[in-house]
């Protein structure tokens, strides 16, 4: 039987992997002329630099996906756990630098709040509860429909954890320091959410980062891709760069094949959608073919935010760790800013990724690469970037002069930005959202949108845009839930 796959990002070429070992024809069918999605790489001048992706976070779903494939990951990637995980600096109120070490953990918060410290083992042994339910019942779980969330001891724990409140408001149960308790929610970022907004339950980040550490892959992150692309060589699964899908073929309410852009058709017996969700419904599909999933019913849907990207290749090194976290006097009201009113935040809060600490490759001798992001609003915001992409610039420029780090821009021999219009038109995110569809409370779980249409047989997604949600190793689950689908639907008398 033959898989048609749209997409050669992580999830697209993970799923196509384990349905080869199921026994599958697969081919996937991509638009660029390299595989990874998000989790791209720009090479210029020498300079090797990661433009989506730089944090690695629970390297046991990567394991767990080069074990099923037979192989051991230590043969592909060599990890390295990053101490401490990052710094964070809170402007004009000092640093904090955490820890996965519990006791370098507690000595650095005791420096801001001993208070805070001391219920740091709370935290501990509550959140250490919730992971598991989480993954158990919420994570590693295929949903049809809400309904098949309901577990009234699953249901029980999230709601003890605070699942109808904000990540924000839930680290208060916690600690009293604001510096702290935004040290314990500014990973909402990486999903493309404000704290304040985000349900509770994904406070889950933070102490996955604080318990199981954040890794870097030598090479830089897009050597996962790499990797898996290889993978799916081995395992006899096409990838075809270059050819992008113009339209996903319906016949009786059933996916049959795609139509390329040259106007080819390839049948298959299923299809699977690694491209943005919403792109897919709205681009791909007709919508007389999706009566159930009108236009009207996907502007609905709410995407996350978006980022404006600096990649510099500059003389010299940089004193900064691998990752920095630059945040603004009132990060709250940069929050508000960027979410909720959808304008470009006064005082922008931002990430920096420093990679060459660890990594000499990725730079010519005696050189350094900075990876810079912004979080800023989607294109729904209508920002003229071609005015404000400059204004930003200089903000950024101004905020590392005022942590020490002078006079970068006569180093700089190398520069590339990437704007939300960027963001849409490499990788067809809808509105440039750079994270896809935001994870909030009712488009989380069992009401994310699922991985297979619920009225369209043998069309499946898979992805940061459908359950389980974004980020590698989230992705990467995604497709091991692609994989039990179809062997319930393709092996166990299925015919759905």
């Amino acid at each position: 039987m033959k898989v048609v796959i749209i997409g050669a990002g992580v999830g697209g070429m993970a799923a196509a992997c384990r349905l080869a070992k199921l026994g599958f024809e697969v081919e996937i069918y991509e638009k660029n002329g390299n595989a990874g999605g998000r989790l791209a790489c720009m090479q210029k001048e020498n300079f090797r630099v990661d433009i989506g992706p730089t944090l690695l976070l629970m390297p046991w779903v990567l394991r767990k996906f080069f074990d099923d494939m037979g192989m051991r990951l230590e043969d592909w990637l060599h990890l390295e756990q990053l101490h401490p995980i990052y710094r964070i600096y809170f402007e004009g109120d000092g640093q904090f630098s955490p820890y996965s070490d519990v006791k370098k953990m507690i000595e650095e918060m005791a420096n801001i709040s001993q208070k805070d410290a001391d219920a740091y083992g709370r935290y501990l042994a509550d959140y250490k509860k919730y992971y598991q339910i989480a993954l158990e019942e919420f994570i590693e779980k295929n949903f049809d429909s809400p309904l098949d969330m309901i577990n009234p001891k699953a249901i029980a724990a999230l709601l003890s954890a605070g699942a109808l409140r904000d990540v924000y408001s839930k680290t208060g149960d916690y600690f009293a320091d604001p510096r702290i308790r935004l040290a314990f929610s500014i990973q909402s970022v990486y999903i493309g959410a404000a704290p304040t907004a985000l349900p509770a339950v994904y406070g889950l980040i933070p102490y996955v980062e604080f318990t199981e550490g954040v890794w870097y892959p030598k090479g830089g992150l897009y050597k996962i891709a790499e990797a898996i692309r290889q993978v799916c060589y081995q395992m006899g699964v096409k990838i075809k760069f270059g050819n992008p899908v113009k339209k996903i073929m319906i016949e009786n309410m059933q996916a049959v094949g795609v139509m390329l852009e040259g106007g080819e058709i390839v049948r298959a017996d299923a299809v699977i959608s690694n491209a943005d969700l919403i792109y897919t419904y709205l681009c791909l599909i007709e919508e007389k073919d999706r009566p159930h999933m009108p236009n009207s019913k996907l502007r609905l849907l709410k995407n996350s935010c978006s980022a404006f990207m600096i990649y510099l290749g500059i003389k010299g090194a940089v004193d900064l760790p691998h990752h920095t976290f630059l945040l603004p006097k009132d990060s709250l009201k940069t929050f508000e800013e960027i979410f909720e009113k959808k304008t470009m935040p006064q005082e922008p809060g931002i990430y920096i990724a420093n990679p060459c600490v660890h990594d000499s490759s990725l730079a010519p001798e005696g050189h350094s690469i900075l990876y810079i992001l912004v979080p800023v609003p989607n294109l729904s915001s209508k920002i003229n970037w071609d005015e404000e992409a400059g204004r930003l610039r200089r903000k950024v420029f101004e905020r590392l002069e005022r942590i020490g780090i002078k006079e970068l821009e006569k180093r700089i021999v190398m520069e590339e930005r990437i704007t939300p219009q960027n963001w849409k038109e490499m990788f067809n995110l809808e509105d440039g959202a750079t994270f896809g569809l935001s994870p909030t409370l009712l488009q989380s779980a069992g009401f994310r949108p699922p991985n297979k249409d619920r009225k369209i047989k043998r069309l499946y997604f898979v992805g940061a845009s459908t359950h389980p949600g974004s980020g590698i190793p989230i992705v990467l689950l995604s497709a091991q839930l692609i994989e039990k689908r179809f062997k319930e639907e393709f092996f166990a008398g299925g015919n759905r």
